[in-house]
């Protein structure tokens, strides 16, 4: 895959709409076309925007309401797909190297990416199937023995048929996945849930409506007939039905128990980082920054109400959003620390009621001003350097006024993974475990966050680590009594290690299950946490006694 480029693979016969039409057009060109994405676009034919299969269903007033399709087409059909479509999109060029375009796909969980010629003009669109049929030609041509065994996720995170809807959503949202399947008590699948499932049955993200109907439970929705793989399929055969039948995902079952889930994204894993593809970014510590930048960034107006922040920072998955003028001029970021900062007098008051809504205010009141910034040229190590010295978790790289791409800890991550740091973990390790037990109520966890100064802690059961709550889990919260149990509110979005495990396969573990903690064991016993700033320090150099004089 060494010289394929992203032209050689992607759909060039790419559907649009303009910005000011409706989503219900889109909707129809949807499903007219089968197609999931439709690039945005202004009078110029430049792109503006992305409607995803996923933003039209969340608009959509719910399937569950009792009203008509028809009346529902008819009360959304002066809604302009503007109002719902992603702004900030990822996009690749017709010579950007295919292995690039999956691995952003991949890094990212994208399912598109458009294809710009030099104005900006829509030319095509890359997605998850255009390479399928690649993997899929790659291992017929190879006459491929590969199962699916050596591709599929094992243990697979299930729901069971009396489980509410918001409960789904909230396992979707923890542990960053898009299908669930269901099971039985016996472990036989029964069903399947998809984000696609839950937006259809939730009300509109266009009304102020609770997000599902108070009865609704998993049986409510949930696909019965399912199409299946046992583990010594072939991974082609597995790749052709992802492909022709528009799957995004299938279950791995074996003498009718679950046993694993194969997706798109697992044959996307396989290609990046099979022998003939090209690495990216390059290695080595002064390698520019603008080599792991993420690009563009997401970006509000000082004049947004923080809302707006919120929506952004649990859409994307991301800690924190740049703040621009109407110059398009860096003035500075709101974070989950931000956010939780405004709350922090309600969130921890004993009430039994929760806080529901941010307080109104705007981004200017809260947004931090003094931003850390670097250069396009300035080297991975210094710009990991700049991250530790100022204690921040994000960098923001600027030509001149410009706004060009913004660091994070998690692409340290995936630059620990490519430097293959081989440096055991106990040696970047935060030693301090800040920790509580399940039953600690919601206003106490969120005061040692607050007093600690920390972004994170660890949720213990009998002394074993079974969940982290972090400020985003505090700020989803909100609505929950103040005396709740952290068992209800905590994410189990983390991973943990031995103590000697090299950090870049932690690194490249973390990154592929887009977890940001990790807890280091020794002897049985957790003696310390991984976190962001532990990746940065292993970015900046692989000497720990340099780092403890830096």
């Amino acid at each position: 895959m060494r010289d394929v480029k992203v032209r050689n693979l992607m759909t060039q016969e790419v559907e649009t709409l303009h910005r000011r039409q409706s989503i219900t057009l889109a909707d129809e060109l949807m499903q007219r076309k089968h197609i999931r994405h439709l690039p945005i676009v202004d009078d110029h034919h430049r792109l503006v925007g992305l409607v995803s299969h996923r933003d039209l269903l969340a608009a959509h007033i719910s399937s569950m309401t009792g009203l008509s399709a028809a009346d529902r087409s008819e009360l959304q059909l002066s809604v302009p797909v503007d109002r719902i479509m992603v702004h900030d999109v990822w996009s690749v060029r017709p010579q950007t190297p295919a292995h690039d375009a999956a691995q952003l796909l991949l890094d990212n969980r994208f399912g598109c990416a458009p294809v710009l010629d030099d104005a900006r003009q829509v030319i095509g669109i890359i997605t998850g199937a255009d390479f399928l049929d690649h993997i899929i030609k790659h291992l017929q041509r190879h006459n491929s023995r590969l199962a699916v065994r050596e591709l599929m996720r094992p243990d697979p995170v299930t729901l069971s048929v009396e489980q509410r809807l918001s409960e789904a959503e909230a396992l979707m949202m923890s542990r960053h996945v898009r299908h669930l399947p269901v099971v039985d008590e016996g472990g036989a699948l029964t069903g399947i849930v998809t984000h696609r499932d839950l937006l259809a049955a939730r009300y509109s993200t266009l009304s102020q409506a609770p997000k599902f109907p108070a009865d609704a439970n998993v049986s409510d929705i949930m696909n019965v007939d399912v199409w299946t793989v046992s583990p010594d399929t072939l991974a082609s055969k597995a790749a052709h039905q992802l492909r022709d039948h528009a799957f995004g995902c299938l279950p791995v079952t074996a003498d009718g128990k679950l046993v694993g889930v194969v997706t798109e994204s697992d044959f996307l894993a396989l290609l990046v980082t099979s022998r003939d593809s090209k690495p990216l970014p390059p290695s080595g510590r002064s390698t520019p920054i603008h080599q792991y930048m993420q690009s563009p960034v997401r970006t509000v107006s000082p004049d947004d109400d923080v809302g707006r922040v919120q929506q952004i920072l649990d859409g994307h998955n991301i800690s924190s959003v740049a703040v621009v003028d109407e110059n398009r001029k860096l003035a500075g970021v709101v974070s989950h620390t931000d956010l939780l900062r405004l709350s922090m007098p309600r969130l921890t008051a004993r009430h039994r009621r929760g806080m529901r809504d941010l307080p109104r205010r705007q981004v200017r009141e809260l947004m931090t001003a003094e931003v850390i910034t670097v250069r396009l040229e300035t080297s991975l190590a210094d710009t990991a350097k700049n991250m530790l010295k100022h204690n921040v978790h994000r960098v923001f790289v600027t030509e001149g006024d410009r706004l060009l791409g913004v660091f994070s800890t998690t692409d340290a991550m995936i630059a620990v993974r490519n430097l293959r740091i081989e440096t055991p973990a106990a040696a970047y390790m935060t030693s301090v475990l800040f920790a509580v037990t399940l039953s600690e109520p919601l206003s106490a966890s969120i005061k040692l966050l607050d007093r600690a100064h920390i972004s994170g802690l660890v949720v213990l059961d009998a002394g074993w680590p079974v969940g982290v709550f972090t400020k985003r889990e505090a700020l989803s919260s909100r609505h929950l009594p103040r005396d709740t149990p952290t068992e209800y509110a905590m994410s189990q979005a983390f991973i943990c290690a031995p103590a000697r495990t090299p950090m870049y396969r932690i690194a490249g573990q973390a990154a592929a299950l887009g977890v940001r903690r990790v807890v280091i064991f020794q002897d049985g016993q957790p003696q310390g946490v991984l976190t962001g700033m532990d990746f940065a320090r292993a970015c900046m150099t692989d000497a720990p006694a340099e780092i403890a004089a830096t």
